[in-house]
């Protein structure tokens, strides 16, 4: 989603990955973001359907702030069979990657009136992981503490945080979370 299409914070955390690889194993980091504003697991789905042109170890999955969002008329059944579908793609285009599914920030004010049933589908997520075998990085306690101390400062629209707080929010939690499932890997 824009969450991720909007910000450096992939491209901070390829940098972490990176220096983390570096001291491990030598080994360097490519980064891909496939995410657009607006974006639901539809979408995500359509763009696996013609396959990956490149192998992919690590994925991270962020669609349920979309296919919550009334304008998407995502169902919870179809957000549910699109993110196992995705996941099953995935296993099937590239021998074992690492996947994750990301909670990141809630919206509030208007954002979040568009999203009245958020909760519900953020709540698919430990099922989908479970069913699928997947991690779940779940950033909303980080997110919630966030908005407490910061409110609109962080988050000025009331759904997409500002590059310095998707940043310090975001990034060490994932890169702590994948860095653990590559030492176990390898």
């Amino acid at each position: 989603s824009s969450l991720s299409a909007r910000s450096d914070w992939p491209e901070v955390l390829r940098d972490g990955l990176q220096d983390f690889l570096k001291n491990c194993a030598g080994a360097g980091v490519q980064l891909r973001v496939i995410a657009k504003g607006g974006a639901d697991s539809s979408w995500g789905l359509a763009q696996l359907s013609g396959g990956l042109d490149f192998r992919t170890d690590i994925v991270l999955i962020e669609f349920m702030i979309n296919d919550a969002d009334l304008r998407n008329k995502v169902t919870r059944s179809e957000s549910l069979r699109n993110h196992e579908e995705i996941i099953d793609m995935l296993r099937t285009t590239h021998p074992d990657p690492a996947i994750f599914l990301l909670r990141l920030n809630r919206a509030h004010g208007p954002r979040a009136l568009l999203r009245p049933m958020l909760a519900r589908y953020e709540r698919l997520l430990p099922e989908i992981a479970q069913r699928s075998s997947v991690g779940l990085i779940d950033l909303r306690p980080a997110w919630n503490d966030r908005w407490k101390s910061d409110g609109y400062r962080s988050l000025p629209d009331g759904l997409h945080p500002t590059d310095a707080a998707a940043r310090e929010v975001n990034v060490a939690k994932i890169l702590s979370t994948v860095g653990g499932a590559l030492r176990n890997s390898g």
